[in-house]
């Protein structure tokens, strides 16, 4: 752990197997893990899932739901092919 002097915040060392396994099992809520690098994406996801949700009663939202699934693929993918420097510089 770390402490961020600036904020008070103690900061937890991140750990590539812990993000390859939340990505594996929860798909794109796995970026909240390197969140501050990973938003952008997250959000996106997340639009895109409460927005199939929602429109999946009409039969469009399976077609939002489908680029969750691709979103979900993706996180998993990224995960495992960032190095493991990334993890130990994330802050």
């Amino acid at each position: 752990m770390t402490k961020d002097v600036s904020s008070n915040i103690i900061v937890k060392k991140k750990d590539k197997t812990s993000a390859v396994l939340l990505t594996f099992f929860f798909g794109f809520w796995g970026w909240l893990y390197t969140y501050h690098v990973d938003k952008t994406k997250f959000w996106i996801a997340c639009i895109l899932f409460i927005v199939g949700v929602i429109t999946a009663i009409v039969g469009v939202g399976f077609l939002f739901l489908g680029g969750v699934g691709i979103m979900n693929l993706y996180a998993f993918i990224e995960a495992c092919t960032r190095d493991k420097e990334f993890f130990n510089n994330y802050k």
